[in-house]
């Protein structure tokens, strides 16, 4: 029996639309953008939520937290839309 896992649809957070889910597959950047966005609990492998989008700005869900996000920064976190 094989089992296909479906390839991997990488896209930047700030294309996803408001409501889809996706899981985090890379932060690009500098280490210090890592590490802020490492402290929010925004980690690969981790599964997050677009809550709400306000001019530039992107609310996403992570658990139960809530994270804001400036487009700048949404477009350095690669996703995978297929969980």
């Amino acid at each position: 029996m094989s089992t296909h896992l479906p390839e991997p649809t990488l896209r930047t957070l700030e294309t996803l639309a408001t409501g889809q889910a996706a899981r985090i597959a890379g932060i690009t950047g500098p280490r210090t953008l890592r590490h802020r966005l490492l402290g929010l609990g925004l980690h690969p492998g981790g599964v997050l939520k677009i809550v709400q989008r306000r001019g530039r700005g992107i609310v996403v869900a992570v658990g139960a937290t809530r994270v804001a996000l400036d487009d700048s920064v949404a477009c350095q976190l690669l996703v995978d839309e297929n969980l």
